[in-house]
């Protein structure tokens, strides 16, 4: 049964990628023992997700870098791309080379691109940006031809290409501001309010085939997750990004609204400076590390949203750890406002260990720290 339902999904796939017709599909799924009304309602599943041509898309993002980096992409591109499954592969760059020690990286552009004002796209474009960019690591950045480009890093770096696919390197046309509305992408800006709201139209010569499917897109920046919630729920938007754990349960139970839970980049960050007492004790960062428990902090503060790899909780190990250690009394622990609730969290699972943990002033120098981070992660 899994290899049939295996080959039931692979031609449900080639009919939304329009590599199959709908007969075709539903004789597939009969022959593969599915019935005719299941095999009639998974091809109406499939058809729908074939992307069309039209409408107009509004979404709403919780802060500036998001806004930003949707923006960034909606009306440009980079050299390279990081696909749905995590790989990189070339977006403006037609081949991407390097050198035996990863050191010097080779780029050939590709012919058919323009900019919004009909300026094809250069070696002297991309120059211009990652010149102004500069990605660390880069000690030359040259143009050996109108299409190709060369690059010569400090240090050895396989990832080279990862790192340019982040919004910060999306290729601006040579001499123009880094606030140019002008780019390559498949939307042009029309109105813009930084870190407010945008509004762009399709861009009708984008030299990607089967994209920019929508005729317009306002993109808004709505810091508030109870915004972004209700602004979904009465339909005020199309999509909005880091909804609040505690409201996907109710977002699950409106029909015409899907949840999708993709891996990102924020994080709780527990740092202690090992160079500055009591940090200085090695016994009582470990009793600190197996008195706090990770998963207590997914399950309550996340809704179960959320995943800390392995579990290192364990109040035996801390509590004798804490008395080795010698400590007197409370650890102190600073805080930033965003990660309060997970510093409550930490003082209370700490207990059941025998550590009491007393939060101070976050500006101060002397406590470890609870943060809640979101790296740039290209």
């Amino acid at each position: 049964m899994p290899r049939k339902a295996g080959y039931v999904t692979r031609q449900a796939e080639r009919l939304s990628a329009g590599q199959i017709n709908r007969r075709r599909f539903v004789a597939s799924a009969l022959s593969a023992g599915v019935t005719l009304p299941t095999a009639l309602s998974l091809a109406s599943k499939a058809e729908a997700r074939v992307p069309k041509q039209g409408g107009f898309a509004r979404a709403a993002f919780a802060d500036r870098n998001g806004f930003n980096g949707a923006l960034a992409f909606a009306r440009g591109n980079a050299l390279t791309e990081i696909t749905a499954s995590g790989d990189v592969i070339g977006e403006l760059a037609e081949t991407i080379g390097h050198s035996s020690d990863h050191r010097r990286w080779t780029f050939t552009l590709r012919k058919d691109v323009a900019f919004h004002d009909g300026q094809p796209l250069t070696s002297e474009d991309v120059l211009a940006t990652l010149s102004r960019q500069r990605p660390v690591n880069v000690e030359e950045i040259r143009a050996t031809g109108r299409l190709s480009l060369s690059v010569r890093l400090a240090r050895p770096d396989p990832d080279f290409p990862r790192r340019l696919a982040g919004p910060r390197f999306v290729i601006l046309p040579a001499g123009e501001e880094p606030r140019s509305a002008n780019g390559t992408g498949p939307y042009v800006l029309n109105r813009f309010q930084p870190g407010v709201v945008a509004e762009l139209t399709r861009n009708p010569t984008y030299w990607k085939p089967n994209r920019a499917h929508f005729d317009a897109v306002r993109l808004t920046a709505l810091p508030e997750p109870i915004s972004r919630q209700s602004a979904l729920m009465t339909g005020e938007v199309d999509y909005a990004d880091r909804i609040d754990p505690c409201g996907v349960a109710l977002l699950r139970r409106i029909p015409t609204l899907s949840v999708v839970e993709t891996p990102g980049s924020r994080h709780l960050a527990l740092t202690m400076d090992s160079r500055k007492p009591p940090f200085d004790n090695a016994d009582l960062r470990q009793a600190l590390r197996h008195g706090i428990s990770g998963q207590s902090l997914v399950e309550r503060l996340l809704f179960g949203h959320g995943s800390i790899g392995e579990d290192h909780f364990r109040p035996e190990d801390a509590r004798a750890l804490y008395r080795r250690s010698g400590h007197a009394g409370t650890v102190p622990l600073a805080a930033d406002a965003a990660s309060r609730d997970a510093t409550r969290l930490i003082v209370e699972t700490a207990k059941l260990s025998g550590i009491e943990i007393k939060v101070v002033d976050p500006t101060g120098n002397d406590g470890w720290r609870a943060e809640i981070r979101d790296d740039d992660i290209p």
